[in-house]
């Protein structure tokens, strides 16, 4: 903005929006989340509304005026399909500015069946050391615990996944990566460990719960009270290494083993204006669960992959609340109300996890491949030749 004002001849700026920070916090603090929020946007929209119309509180937000004055640069990239629609229901002068979709890149990288297998033992051996059985299948969810990360939907799925486990006489154990404190000494992460059985069981205050973690730890202990064909853990670390992760971890571990050696990773976000990390396992065939509000599942869709993702990738629609609700009613949204169509939901996706899991080494050679093509036509090489170059190219020729 600054550039602008000085209105060198030879000076052109982008706005490239990462999110619509005017946007998140609605999102978040709504009881409805995203299957209100979205359900609004897009009726609203449609009318002619913008957002300080619907949601008037948007004026308390410092960053709010910030983002609005992004239209006044000469263009405007957005890292995911809903930070489009979101910045064109923002104000009206960005419904008909060309807005450029720049998404994010993955990780393309090629492992062979051996490296991957070996990759899972790893992690099948930790869960192993922990609750004294290796698990059939190991899930992940690799991201900061916070609420726009949807973690309760993960355990949700679990839940609806406990009884069809049981039925096949299979089991899973979820591990959760995230901190909001930083990364723990490793004496204390293995006095924890000794004392009460730590990543399992956790204690509130440092160094194990604490700035926010709380609710987590104990949510996730909760769950495992009543569950034992799935289990949750969560790791509030930084880092995956014995070292950092405690003794019952295998010496051999490396972070790179909680990608290559995941089943499947979770991405349920009610907010993500694109999710890197949910598709980082997907070049190793792992499936991924990801909730359709996630820029990252925009950019499949994007790329003409509709009839090839669906073996590698299931996508979470939390957006199919009653469509005879006004919009006040959509607003008035209760968490219960937002419980009964999650609920639906997590029937549906477990459903289709225990279809999709690859029971036979051809299964997972096939999802190998198929993921790594996925990922290649996703990868940041892609975007930097088909989306971010080009769009750079249009924004110096303005």
């Amino acid at each position: 903005l600054r550039a602008n004002l000085d209105a060198s001849p030879n000076v052109r700026t982008v706005f490239h929006a990462h999110e619509v920070a005017s946007v998140r916090p609605i999102v978040e603090k709504a009881p409805g989340h995203d299957t209100m929020f979205y359900n609004v946007m897009e009726r609203e929209s449609g009318n002619g509304q913008t957002v300080e119309q619907i949601f008037p509180e948007v004026f308390e937000n410092y960053k709010h005026p910030l983002v609005k004055a992004g239209r006044y640069c000469d263009c405007v990239f957005a890292v995911g399909d809903r930070i489009e629609q979101e910045l064109r229901f923002l104000d009206k002068h960005y419904k008909n500015m060309p807005i450029s979709l720049v998404f994010n890149g993955i990780p393309a990288l090629k492992l062979t069946m051996q490296e991957r297998q070996a990759s899972r033992d790893r992690m099948q051996r930790y869960a192993g050391n922990l609750f004294g059985q290796k698990p059939t299948w190991v899930f992940t969810h690799v991201a900061r615990p916070v609420l726009s990360k949807g973690l309760w939907r993960d355990l949700g799925v679990l839940h609806a996944m406990e009884d069809l486990l049981a039925e096949r006489g299979e089991s899973a154990v979820y591990f959760m990566l995230g901190t909001l404190a930083g990364q723990r000494r490793g004496p204390d992460v293995r006095q924890m460990e000794r004392v009460y059985g730590w990543p399992v069981h956790h204690e509130i205050g440092y160094p194990d719960l604490c700035q926010g973690e709380e609710i987590v730890g104990e949510t996730f202990q909760a769950f495992n009270q009543n569950h034992s064909a799935a289990r949750a853990v969560f790791v509030n670390q930084w880092d995956w290494n014995h070292l950092a992760c405690g003794d019952r971890m295998p010496t051999d571990m490396q972070f790179a083993d909680i990608r290559s050696g995941s089943d499947l990773e979770f991405g349920l976000s009610v907010y993500e204006p694109f999710g890197i990390a949910q598709f980082e396992p997907l070049c190793f065939g792992a499936l991924c669960v990801v909730s359709n509000v996630c820029g990252c599942m925009g950019f499949v869709r994007s790329i003409g992959a509709e009839a090839d993702y669906h073996q590698n990738v299931i996508e979470g629609d939390f957006l199919r609340a009653d469509t005879a609700l006004s919009t006040s009613e959509l607003l008035a949204m209760s968490i219960p109300q937002r419980n009964a169509v999650e609920a639906k939901e997590f029937r549906r996706i477990a459903e289709r996890i225990m279809e999709l899991l690859p029971r036979d080494e051809a299964t997972m050679r096939q999802r190998m491949e198929t993921g790594y093509d996925l990922a290649q036509r996703m990868s940041w090489e892609r975007v930097m030749t088909d989306a971010f170059l080009p769009s750079l190219a249009g924004a110096a020729s303005t």
